[in-house]
């Protein structure tokens, strides 16, 4: 889950349309928000599944950060 979730950040980043170094603009940031909506959903989606029961530790909100919280 951890590989899942690290490839899923480099997914967002990569797709950045500032990857290279630019700045934002509000046009550029604007076209990227709606992808960015949608990495967001699906590491909730991610962390909902995985805690159907609500017993687990999140993989956010867990006793000490976690390889999840930096990557993300």
């Amino acid at each position: 889950m951890t590989l899942k979730i690290v490839n899923d950040a480099n997914d967002v980043i990569e797709r950045s349309p500032r990857m290279a170094g630019g700045k934002w603009d509000r046009k550029s940031w604007d076209e990227f928000v709606p992808r960015l909506k949608k990495w967001m959903s699906l590491w909730e989606e991610t962390e909902a599944a995985r805690n159907e029961d609500g017993t687990a530790d999140s993989y956010w909100v867990a006793k000490a950060p976690g390889v999840a919280d930096v990557i993300t």
